[in-house]
């Protein structure tokens, strides 16, 4: 089986036989990212991965061009992870929130607790100007500066052009120094 999708979609025959699975597998890195950017908890990016490989499954639900499978797969991950958010939105309002993250306490007593306290406190900003910033705006950083994906893997892989890729990464970098700036975070030039 071909593991490269057909570069046609008038190819009936031959977009039945591509292995859709392998392509999944070829772009499940990226997607776990972007999902993990989105939810911040990598059980639940299983969960969410485990939809979207039902979603590939299903013949009708598939992108009607093979070439588009990195674009479709990105729509279909920002869709669960959506749906994951909102419901997660509902059942806040009846559990109350933990204090203290899971990973985020202190290890053994030799580690002084004011270095993981000023850490702690920096990662809590650096995550919260992170989430000052637009969602594609900050799933193309942690793409481009994680995963050091090209600026054309970006935007094949998220359906636009190579100048619009620019044009974000700088508007985005730009915003996080200024809301890191804001909140007070030394930042590198």
């Amino acid at each position: 089986m071909s593991t490269d999708p057909p570069s046609s979609s008038s190819e009936g025959a031959v977009l039945e036989s591509y292995d859709w699975l392998a392509g999944l597998k070829r772009n499940e890195p990226w997607l776990r990212r972007v999902l993990f950017n989105r939810v911040g908890d990598k059980d639940v990016v299983d969960d969410l991965m485990q939809e979207i490989g039902l979603a590939i499954s299903r013949p009708e639900l598939r992108p009607r061009e093979a070439g588009r499978l990195g674009a479709w797969l990105y729509q279909v991950a920002i869709r669960q992870a959506y749906m994951y958010r909102r419901k997660m939105g509902r059942l806040r309002r009846h559990v109350d929130p933990t204090p203290i993250e899971a990973g985020e306490v202190p290890g053994d007593s030799a580690e002084n607790p004011l270095h993981w306290l000023m850490g702690r406190e920096h990662r809590q900003a650096v995550r919260q100007a992170l989430q000052g910033l637009k969602d594609i705006d900050r799933e193309i950083l942690m793409l481009k500066y994680s995963e050091n994906w090209t600026y054309q893997q970006l935007a094949d892989h998220l359906g636009v052009t190579v100048h619009t890729i620019e044009h974000r990464l700088l508007k985005a970098k730009k915003q996080l120094r200024l809301l890191l700036k804001q909140a007070h975070v030394e930042v590198l030039p």
